[in-house]
């Protein structure tokens, strides 16, 4: 493994990264309470594949990093989060562990009364999660409302298929 190798893992987790949010970005959060069709769900269904993927990146970069940069290689994902942090890599292991459960969850049979929560929690961490110089980030709720530009609400309502004349003024 060599440095080039981890540039490669990089370029690989920005672009699944990037896809990702795309297709978090033209979904609403997910209400159970609705019913949603085959269309719809595909749409969610792809988002967690994308979520997936992302974390699949992740994580064979961070080994990329661990086996460049380390005289022993982390045996456990908790040490490869912990190498990580040192690095200066990640800043939070306990939302990885939440990641990672959720990503266990997507790939094996979970509880249709689950699919909120996850759906909802991958969207929130497709808002937070960001990659600058060599980091992954997870920002703070307030760092994404500082960096969020304010669209007009009559933009809002059009992408969402309401006529302007039914917004109250």
């Amino acid at each position: 493994m060599s440095e080039d190798q981890i540039e490669v893992r990089k370029r690989l987790f920005v672009k699944s990264l990037s896809a990702f949010q795309k297709t978090a970005s033209k979904l609403l959060r997910f209400d159970q309470l609705n019913t949603y069709n085959d269309l719809e769900l595909e749409k969610y269904d792809a988002l967690g594949a994308r979520f997936t993927r992302v974390y699949e990146c992740a994580i064979k970069l961070f080994r990329a990093k661990d086996i460049v940069d380390s005289l022993e290689t982390a045996v456990s994902y908790r040490d490869l989060l912990h190498k990580m942090e040192r690095f200066g890599w990640i800043s939070d292991i306990e939302i990885w562990n939440d990641i990672k459960i959720v990503r266990n969850k997507l790939n094996h049979e979970y509880l249709p009364s689950e699919q909120e929560s996850i759906y909802n929690f991958i969207i929130d961490i497709s808002l937070k999660i960001q990659f600058r110089k060599d980091k992954i980030l997870m920002l703070t709720d307030i760092e994404i409302a500082q960096e969020a530009k304010m669209k007009k609400i009559t933009d809002i309502a059009e992408g969402l298929g309401i006529d302007a004349d039914d917004l109250e003024q």
